[in-house]
């Protein structure tokens, strides 16, 4: 389909793809992840970085992508981004072992990578990791319950008496 249009029965196990700002070191792990089998599906209906981001959120969201991946040159601002769409938990991509531990503790759907300090090897291994991830089902934990529970009601907990 053409970026940024998606049919949910093809692209359950497709990664959303925002790339701003890309160099050479991202083309090529980017290239590297397709070679390894890593479907994706690029966002760039837009010439505006952060309305693709956010589209992608709300696909990631409507369960339309097995989940969103934002590459940009630092992560500060695809994190405050994804963090703002309703149902996108976003991992910032600091290391493979921080993206197992996010998907592990609270499912995280959208990795946000900040390419200016990281190698074409950690961040192929970080997308690697949250792709694969992302294709497991995942047991529900109270951190999860609790993030769904304050997106619906506004809260975290039960307040006490």
């Amino acid at each position: 389909p053409a970026p940024g249009r998606v049919r949910p029965a093809a692209l359950t196990r497709t990664l959303g793809l925002v790339v701003n700002r890309p160099d050479a070191k991202v083309e090529a792990a980017l290239a590297a992840v397709a070679r390894g089998g890593v479907a994706t599906a690029g966002f760039a209906d837009s010439s505006c970085w952060m309305i693709n981001a956010a589209a992608m959120c709300q696909a990631v969201n409507a369960g339309q992508l097995a989940g969103g991946v934002i590459v940009d040159r630092y992560a500060a601002a695809g994190m405050v981004l994804a963090g703002k769409i309703k149902g996108a938990r976003p991992v910032q991509g600091v290391s493979a072992a921080a993206v197992t531990a996010a998907l592990r503790q609270f499912d995280a759907n959208v990795l946000v990578i900040g390419h200016a300090t990281l190698s074409v090897y950690e961040i192929r291994s970080m997308i690697d990791r949250f792709a694969a991830g992302r294709r497991m089902g995942r047991d529900r934990t109270i951190l999860l319950d609790a993030v769904e529970r304050l997106e619906a009601e506004g809260k975290l907990c039960e307040s006490p008496g």
